[in-house]
């Protein structure tokens, strides 16, 4: 769907990989306050809002990320559809949120039972409504996909999405075929990274 991005600045995970390298400073963007945003909001016709970043959920010294719940609160009463993209870092309460998109990072997550991600993620998925996107660098990472999905128990595989890691067409177009066998081996679902095809690496799209 058509969807208005607002980007949250700072982020504590910093992937080699990372296509918004720009968010990672906390002090990248414009400082705006909630009215100013859903009023930036209003320029455009959509009305799904996606919060990403950057990490949306904290910021970039992991402290809960201020004024996000009275952000979800004030987008809802606006007559948004609010997805919020995260890593699954962290659990916050009282989000007023439509679509969870939760996106493990399979060269950071902690595989052991127990581990804080893995309780992190439960919560989630059992809270809100959810997707789980995997970057798929490596033929090797559809295992370690699926020992994820076995930690956490009960996901749905068609909330299971893969995409090709790639910040230019010709990634794109040569990691894309490996990715869509995966999905078709497993039941999951195959994922175009559609700024990429149309915009490559260009910020701002």
């Amino acid at each position: 769907m058509p969807s208005v991005f607002i980007r949250l600045a700072g982020c504590p995970i910093r992937c080699t990989w990372c296509d918004t390298p720009y968010a990672w400073d906390p002090q990248a963007g414009t400082d705006l306050d909630i009215e100013a945003i859903v009023g930036q909001m209003e320029r455009w016709s959509s009305r799904f809002a996606v919060i990403t970043g950057g990490e949306p959920m904290v910021t970039a010294d992991l402290r809960p990320r201020p004024g996000l719940v009275e952000l979800t609160c004030r987008l809802k009463a606006g007559g948004y559809h609010v997805t919020i993209e995260t890593a699954g870092v962290a659990f916050v309460r009282d989000l007023v949120c439509d679509l969870m998109s939760i996106s493990p990072k399979l060269d950071r997550f902690d595989p052991r039972p127990g581990a804080s991600c893995v309780e992190v993620m439960r919560g989630l998925i059992a809270q809100y409504d959810y997707q789980l996107k995997f970057v798929i660098e490596s033929p090797t990472d559809a295992e370690k996909v699926k020992g994820i999905l076995d930690l956490i128990g009960g996901v749905d595989p068609v909330k299971v999405l893969l995409m090709p890691q790639a910040q230019t067409h010709e990634d794109l177009a040569a990691r894309s075929p490996a990715v869509a066998q995966m999905c078709l081996d497993n039941g999951w679902v195959f994922c175009q990274r559609l700024h990429v095809l149309l915009w490559g690496s260009q910020p701002g799209r």
